[in-house]
């Protein structure tokens, strides 16, 4: 539970503005946030580092009202229609969807629509998104257990992220979870098929959080640094200190 509450603040990226005519401008992207994606799964040497340009968001069905309808009528689960499609969420860039947790996934499609393309550049049946058996959505980044069923894999893009839902007569919970970088981040947006680097990645990440309640320290030193452990005892008395780490550096 742990690595499943830490993990749901991972993440980054890009941005999209609108003129007055409704039609987008794209900045230019000159400068890079890092990590960005992918490569934060990595990275758990940076968990405690303090991320001030990075803004993150989610996406959730609840109850305008106030009341209790949070999902079960499908009233307030989505944002608007389209057509015969639901949007559920919608954001500007840079960005990634960091976490995606739905706790008893409907019928229908689920489909992402990146940096303002008319076709999806994502489309799976919503189960498919969790059960481990359609790239890159594997697991140990993807399941299901007491709280419903997840995804951790990180769907970047440079401009704009619109996910709508089809075929589905009631779409009931869900919520997502993502980051905005500054507009002038370079993220590179999510490609289907992904690369075989971006893949290998994935396995990676998914090898450290299976190595959970085991020694973790060669992922929380960082490139280059080679770590050191020490087991240390003691009691501390009543009303005093009990010094474990000193440093002088």
């Amino acid at each position: 539970m742990k690595f499943f509450r830490i993990l749901i603040t991972l993440a980054c990226l890009p941005a999209l503005f609108l003129t007055a005519n409704g039609q987008s401008k794209k900045t230019e992207p000159v400068s890079t946030v890092q990590p960005i994606g992918i490569e934060t799964l990595l990275r758990l040497d940076l968990l405690p580092q303090i991320k001030t340009q990075v803004y993150t968001g989610a996406f959730t069905s609840y109850d305008r009202s106030g009341g209790n309808d949070d999902g079960f009528s499908g009233k307030y689960s989505f944002l608007r229609k389209e057509g015969d499609q639901l949007v559920i969420a919608e954001m500007e860039g840079p960005g990634v969807v960091t976490r995606i947790h739905m706790p008893d996934p409907q019928e229908g499609y689920m489909e992402f629509y990146l940096d303002g393309e008319k076709t999806p550049r994502i489309s799976l049946k919503i189960k498919e998104y969790f059960d481990g058996k359609h790239l890159p959505f594997l697991a140990p980044l993807t399941g299901s257990g007491v709280g419903g069923y997840y995804s951790y894999v990180p769907i970047s893009y440079q401009y704009s992220c619109k996910i709508m839902i089809r075929d589905c007569p009631v779409f009931t919970f869900y919520d997502f979870n993502y980051v905005k970088y500054p507009a002038n981040t370079v993220v590179q947006t999510y490609q289907n098929p992904p690369s075989p680097e971006w893949l290998q990645k994935i396995e990676e990440a998914g090898k450290i959080l299976n190595s959970a309640g085991t020694d973790i320290s060669p992922y929380l030193a960082g490139p280059g640094i080679q770590p050191e452990s020490k087991k240390i005892r003691g009691t501390a008395a009543p009303g005093k200190p009990l010094e474990i780490f000193k440093m002088n550096k």
